[in-house]
């Protein structure tokens, strides 16, 4: 392996990177002029939650072949310049549900017998479900990647993956049930199964700071994706097939960002949680000089978006 020394590996390999990126996010999460929100505190904490599961993904998987919390201060900087993702919403519900779902579904890798890991994982995006349909799509993905990737899907897998994502539905209809209030279950799905409206580039309502930060995420996202692809051999057969689901679920959820801008939020934060890793692995292992300078321009790129975002989050294309 061949050790870089530019500011980029600097960054990656410091213990202070970390704890800096997350006073970060507590200063652009609670700015003077917002005032002080019991939701925006509860997405903070939501945002807390991610870096938890984002870093024992991590840990247990081994994605980056050096130390380094990368993959966690991109997802927490990267959070904090969108202002859509800071009250305890559906973007940072369903953020925390796909983090939560990738630390139980990669743990299957070529485990058979892991029908118990799968239900828990499909319980994730079936809580999911409650804040979007998006996740039913996921779901089928999951299951593509449970059966090409892993080789870990079986008859039993695939039942248990069912039963895991209706699970919450079950919880929800029983209570329902209970409270005598079964009549408005009916108006509720089918009100959450037509928010799915695909109309292809139709961004004209989407304030425009956020349509730059789509760019500038989707930008770095394809520029990681790349390298990657050209140079996959330098890691292990294991490695490779998990950096290889991330790639699936960010060119899938770009995708569903063209067809369904209705969704856009609960997208754009599910694609930040699948591009980290991707991201952290380019800028972990990299050394060149346009990685390093990439990287000093994403910095500056970030500090003006993020500035853009707080001062005009509401004027559209």
């Amino acid at each position: 392996m061949i050790l870089h020394n530019r500011f980029q590996n600097k960054v990656a390999g410091s213990r202070a990177t970390l704890p800096l990126c997350a006073c970060m996010s507590l200063a652009m999460w609670f700015l003077p002029w917002q005032g002080f929100d019991m939701y925006v505190a509860l997405g903070w904490i939501a945002c807390m939650l991610t870096v938890y599961f984002t870093m024992e993904t991590n840990a247990t998987t081994h994605l980056i072949r050096i130390r380094t919390r990368l993959t966690s201060c991109l997802w927490i900087v990267l959070a904090s310049f969108l202002p859509f993702m800071h009250p305890l919403d559906k973007p940072m519900l369903c953020a925390v549900c796909l983090a939560a779902s990738h630390y139980l579904l990669f743990k299957c890798y070529q485990l058979r017998d892991s029908q118990a890991l799968i239900y828990h994982c499909f319980l994730c995006l079936g809580i999911g479900s409650f804040c979007t349909p998006i996740m039913i799509a996921m779901g089928v993905l999951y299951c593509l990647c449970l059966y090409i990737f892993l080789r870990a899907m079986t008859w039993k897998g695939f039942w248990a993956a069912l039963l895991g994502f209706i699970t919450p539905h079950w919880v929800w209809v029983a209570w329902h049930l209970l409270t005598s209030q079964a009549g408005s279950l009916l108006p509720w799905y089918r009100t959450s199964l037509s928010s799915i409206v695909l109309i292809p580039f139709g961004f004209s309502q989407i304030p425009r700071s956020w349509m730059l930060s789509t760019v500038f995420i989707v930008f770095l996202t394809t520029v990681a994706i790349v390298h990657y692809m050209r140079n996959n051999y330098n890691d292990k057969i294991k490695v490779r097939m998990i950096l290889y689901i991330y790639v699936f679920q960010c060119l899938s959820l770009c995708l569903m960002l063209a067809l369904v801008p209705t969704e856009y939020p609960t997208l754009m934060a599910m694609l930040m949680v699948c591009a980290s890793p991707l991201l952290a692995h380019y800028f972990s292992l990299t050394g060149s000089i346009f990685s390093n300078t990439l990287f000093i321009v994403s910095i500056v790129t970030y500090i003006i978006l993020a500035y853009y975002s707080s001062w005009t989050p509401s004027s559209t294309f």
